[in-house]
């Protein structure tokens, strides 16, 4: 009887899955492509699962990101900043986003929050040191550097 329920959870769940992983492969390959309004369609497929996982909003942003749309990657980020808080480059995703939809002291904040965080990254460092300059706090900058 185990054995039967066993094959049948896996026999139900696995083509939900697969399913997933599909939208979410051929998103992507539509996205870099060239096709924005099949990929975008494929997105909001994918999204539409409320199971999907966090981690294929990844795509979704970076797909955004290369389209412009800020604004959506903005409201997008109260609910996927913990799920990327460790991710360096959806970190800059969203500094670009905010940035770009004229949050410009939100994304100097977050930036120099996220120079302490990844002092190897250089994209970080140099847009963090970029910001300080800007601010007329040229030691930290520096020091920011340095370290």
């Amino acid at each position: 009887m185990k054995k039967k329920l066993v094959v049948m959870v896996l026999y139900v769940s696995v083509p939900l899955c697969a399913n997933q992983y599909f939208n979410y492969f051929w998103a992507n390959y539509q996205h870099f492509g060239g096709n924005a309004t099949e990929s975008e369609k494929w997105y909001n497929h994918l999204l539409d699962n409320p199971n999907h996982s966090p981690f294929t909003n990844k795509g979704y942003l970076h797909f955004l990101n290369d389209r412009g749309n800020h604004k959506r990657i903005v409201e997008l980020m109260p609910k996927l900043e913990i799920s990327f808080k460790k991710d360096p480059d959806v970190q800059l995703i969203f500094v670009t986003a905010l940035k770009k939809t004229g949050k410009t002291i939100e994304a100097d904040d977050r930036i120099i929050r996220l120079s302490q965080s990844f002092k190897e990254h250089p994209e970080i460092v140099f847009q963090a040191a970029e910001t300080l300059t800007r601010n007329k706090k040229m030691e930290n900058a520096l020091a920011l550097i340095d370290n």
